[in-house]
């Protein structure tokens, strides 16, 4: 065999640093446990976050409290990790005890956009622009329910219409809540039961989430009762061909969920029951990637496995896209202006208040990007969590930052320090309040999840690429779009192996269905990403 190795100049004996071997052994030990945990739900639950939480930390680093990190090296690590850590356990807190954007949930029959019958199923389906009487794919219809004197109330934004009505029901989902149907006359009913496939002999099928194929109600107007079919949730396609449009409303209940709300869109609502192995190893594929310096997108490696359709693929993947080119466009145009001012002023030592306002900035961009990025780790577990689960998943994750700040970011840290300047305080300031200006306008606009991956790539693009054209950094142009493009071609990686992942993960899902629905989802959302900027 080293004969026929050295015929093609092979190495007879393949060398590997200590440390290398190191990792290489840990990471065939974490396949090895998430294959046998799989099987165990609630262990699964808990190993596949403890893997997300620590890969998350890992790559993540770069985004948001990279800059803080490079521009800090000065400090010591428990001084950043009482400050980095303080704002990640008061975000999560504020999440579990304040946000109430669930509960209950109401399923509108669809009508057509020309229909002349403009009733309340009209409005659960669409919003009519004031200024230009357009009609706009998102409803207007909210409802509202008072669970004392069991009474459900609804109103039109914008509009003269509302009403209210008692309804009788104690039948409360798992997954959301209490429910009502609106039929396509505009008859509010309420939900007396939504039957599983899991509760279903002749039709029992195995997925990661309750899937559901009849909703039985109670009309409030007529006090007949009914069911639909739910082709929504059938054996054959779990989540496609859509019927019925789902909204989400507060219960005047907090949701105890620590996501901010981001679990609760669309596609991602319902807490796990059954894993796959991909979804507890999904993690571990990113912590290979984050070895190998690539900053990938945690938001597509570890959402994706758990979207229950290709449409919330393609919402998230159209929000970070915008994303992407917001970041990109904004950086190339405030770096450009500002190029020749900061070459000229910022010469020499900082003043102390540089400082004072960096560690303000990224305390609130970090407090910002959590309010995004916190989902990816708690996309294990249940949506609503007990006091011990929280506490767990606030100690598990501080204790993360503690070692990564100990070791002053790692390896994926060199995307920083190879930009130019980024270890100045003046420049990483700038930087992470431009940074923390666009996740929060997306935070804003939309609670579908966002890959803030691709946000901060396309931010430190434009910065460099526009110091470049001004001749203020240290990279020539060439060099600032070679940087631009490997950081763009390392996240294409990713969303590749994250899309893979998730057909593998979801039978329901197929290739051909993944090359047509999440191009139309994705269009979709950058159409209506520009609508609402012009």
């Amino acid at each position: 065999m080293k004969k026929l190795f050295k015929v093609f100049s092979y190495p007879e004996v393949v060398w590997l640093h200590k440390k290398e071997q190191s990792f290489l052994s840990f990471i065939a030990l974490a396949f090895i446990v998430a294959m046998i945990a799989t099987d165990h739900t609630h262990i699964a639950r808990w190993v596949g976050f403890l893997f997300a939480a620590y890969a998350a930390i890992a790559n993540d680093s770069i985004q948001t409290i990279g800059t803080f990190i490079a521009s800090n090296q000065d400090k010591k690590w428990w001084v950043l990790w009482i400050f980095i850590g303080g704002i990640f356990c008061l975000t999560m807190l504020y999440s579990w005890t304040q946000v109430d954007k669930t509960g209950v949930t109401l399923f509108t029959e669809k009508v057509s956009k020309e229909s002349e019958d403009r009733n309340l199923a009209f409005y659960g389906n669409y919003t009519i622009d004031n200024k230009t009487g357009e009609i706009l794919k998102t409803p207007s219809l909210k409802l509202t329910i008072d669970a004392s004197s069991k009474q459900v109330s609804w109103s039109v934004t914008d509009l003269n219409i509302k009403g209210f009505t008692n309804y009788s029901t104690d039948h409360v989902n798992e997954d959301y809540g209490v429910c009502f149907y609106l039929n396509s006359q505009g008859e509010l009913c309420e939900v007396t039961n939504l039957i599983k496939f899991r509760d279903d002999p002749e039709n029992s099928v195995e997925n990661t989430f309750n899937t559901y194929h009849t909703l039985e109600y109670l009309n409030l107007e007529s006090q007949e009762a009914g069911v639909v079919k739910m082709p929504l949730e059938t054996k054959e396609c779990v989540s496609n061909s859509e019927n019925l449009n789902i909204t989400f409303f507060g219960n005047n209940i907090v949701d105890r969920d620590v996501s901010h709300a981001r679990l609760s869109s669309k596609g991602f609502e319902k807490t796990p029951v059954k894993f796959h192995f991909l979804q507890v190893s999904a993690a571990i594929f990113l912590l290979i990637l984050t070895r190998l310096r690539m900053p990938v997108s945690t938001t597509f490696i570890l959402l994706t496995s758990f979207a229950a359709s290709t449409d919330a693929v393609g919402k998230v993947l159209a929000k970070s896209m915008s994303g992407y080119m917001m970041a990109f466009i904004l950086g190339l145009a405030f770096f450009m202006i500002v190029a020749k001012a900061t070459k000229k002023h910022f010469v020499g030592t900082p003043k102390p208040w540089w400082t004072l306002a960096q560690w303000l900035t990224s305390g609130l961009l970090w407090a910002t990007w959590l309010t995004q990025d916190a989902a990816n780790i708690a996309v294990f577990l249940p949506r609503k969590l007990s006091g011990l689960e929280v506490t767990c998943f606030i100690s598990v994750v501080t204790i993360g930052l503690g070692i990564l700040l100990y070791k002053k970011g790692g390896r994926i840290q060199k995307i920083i320090t190879e930009k130019s300047v980024v270890t100045d305080v003046r420049f990483a300031t700038m930087i992470d309040l431009i940074y923390c200006i666009i996740l929060f306008y997306f935070k804003m606009i939309s609670e579908v999840p966002m890959s803030t991956t691709w946000v901060f790539i396309g931010l430190l693009a434009g910065r460099e690429l526009g110091m470049s054209l001004m001749k203020t950094g240290t990279n020539t142009v060439f060099g600032g779009l070679k940087l631009a493009i490997k950081d763009v071609s390392f996240a294409l990686i990713g969303l590749f192996i994250s899309i893979v992942i998730a057909v593998g993960v979801n039978d329901s899902l197929e290739y051909d269905q993944v090359l047509v629905e999440i191009p139309q989802a994705f269009k979709a959302g950058i159409e209506n990403f520009f609508e609402k900027i012009f």
